[in-house]
């Protein structure tokens, strides 16, 4: 059997991934999937990646050199559930890292005292 990886030139292996820009989330998640034990049944049409981010409203961009705030990221909604069809978007990296560092009442607790400093200074 021929190796197809290694036959394949590299300039194809670019251009196919300029068009799959999802392939390597998809990729890495089945990759920590497996090392996780969790299920594993989404397909590439299952990622979607969009313009902005649906969590902080900020540009999503892909960077060939390395990852930033804007960069595209593979979220699991429930991380109870594994990466199967309507439990994963894409999210921002910075909106993926504040939703992973904290719990839900954590969250809640910040959004309240923010809303709480907000509604004081517009009465001041």
């Amino acid at each position: 059997m021929i190796d197809m990886r290694i036959r394949t030139p590299r300039i194809y292996k670019g251009k196919w991934l300029d068009r799959n820009k999802s392939y390597p989330m998809w990729d890495a998640a089945k990759t920590r999937s497996k090392a996780k034990g969790i299920e594993f049944l989404i397909v590439l049409d299952d990622i979607v990646i969009p313009e902005f981010c649906p969590y902080l409203g900020i540009p999503i961009t892909k960077s060939k050199i390395k990852s930033s705030d804007n960069s595209p990221t593979l979220d699991r909604i429930d991380s109870s559930k594994g990466y199967i069809p309507g439990n994963v978007e894409v999210i921002s990296m910075r909106a993926n890292v504040i939703k992973n560092s904290g719990t839900y009442l954590e969250h809640r607790m910040i959004a309240d005292r923010l809303e709480g400093l907000i509604v004081k200074q517009s009465v001041i």
